[in-house]
């Protein structure tokens, strides 16, 4: 599992690039990864493209293990579902 580790803490989703610490070599532009707090504990997931002006954006602050595929299949249900209300 690809990991990014910051080195400022936040619950703010966007995380940008003076809040970065070390990135797994496998992550790469894209990547689902296991955010890691400071400390190198879990602290959450995001999303990661280091091309972007915003690299890292946090999906979730849940410590519970998300599977990639079931987590944006979720998304998606719930977009599909609020998007049908209007």
């Amino acid at each position: 599992m690809p990991t990014v580790q910051l080195k400022y803490q936040t619950f703010h989703p966007s995380i940008w690039p003076k809040m970065v610490g070390e990135v797994s070599r496998d992550a790469t532009p894209g990547s689902f990864v296991l955010v890691l707090g400071k400390e190198g504990t879990p602290f959450g997931w995001g999303l990661w493209n280091p091309k972007s002006r915003m690299p890292l954006r946090i999906v979730s602050h849940s410590l519970e293990e998300l599977e990639e595929e079931s987590f944006f299949e979720n998304a998606i249900r719930a977009r599909q579902s609020s998007v049908g209300r209007c």
